[in-house]
């Protein structure tokens, strides 16, 4: 009895897929230029365990681009997803918590007849946390190389501030940066990314 039961364990032990670890570049970041927030260019690392349970860290930078408001921020995000199948060419769900800090600018155009004085162009600090939800795919693509898709949605604070806080024109330069940053209560959330596998053969 107590064989069976032993090569049980090691039939189960060897069904389990090794340890692994995925460090991908996420490439979603650039459609800030656009002035669309749903991502951020950084580094994702996940470290997988018995082919299903992965935990990730990330780190990077958003910047929304476009006139009359720039904004800049740099964070870190940590989550947990679950590989339906194996952790390579199979979907996976998940979530996420992610923190941000950074700074902006509300910048004036004098060119305008309506317009306002160079002086007149605000600073802005920029806070932000949310929890998303997400479901994706990764595949491979040749040897340890994988990309890694997912989108997600879910609930976000944005606090952006006028620096000084008693700028005449922080009002109008902080409600046009909310509305870039997060034009709804509802985040987006997304990944494109390219990674190396390391710790299991391909």
């Amino acid at each position: 009895m107590l064989t069976l039961l032993l090569a049980s364990l090691v039939a189960n032990a060897a069904d389990l897929e090794p340890p692994q670890t995925v460090v991908s570049v996420d490439t979603t970041g650039v459609l800030g230029f656009a002035t669309l927030n749903v991502g951020r260019m950084g580094v994702i690392a996940e470290h997988v365990r018995g082919g299903r349970h992965g935990v990730t860290l990330q780190a990077g930078t958003i910047h929304l681009h476009g006139d009359p408001n720039h904004l800049w921020s740099f964070g870190a995000s940590a989550g947990y997803r679950y590989h339906l199948g194996s952790a390579t060419n199979a979907p996976f769900i998940g979530a996420r918590v992610a923190l941000e800090q950074g700074y902006g600018r509300y910048i004036w155009d004098p060119t305008n007849p309506d317009g306002h004085a160079p002086e007149a162009n605000v600073d802005l600090d920029l806070r932000h946390a949310a929890l998303t939800a997400h479901v994706g795919y990764r595949w491979n693509l040749i040897g340890r190389v994988d990309l890694t898709y997912r989108v997600g949605a879910g609930l976000g604070r944005t606090q952006i501030t006028a620096v000084p806080s008693t700028d005449t024109h922080g009002d109008e330069a902080v409600s046009f940066a909310i509305d870039r940053w997060q034009r709804a209560p509802i985040v987006f959330d997304s990944e494109l990314s390219l990674g190396v596998r390391f710790g299991r053969k391909p």
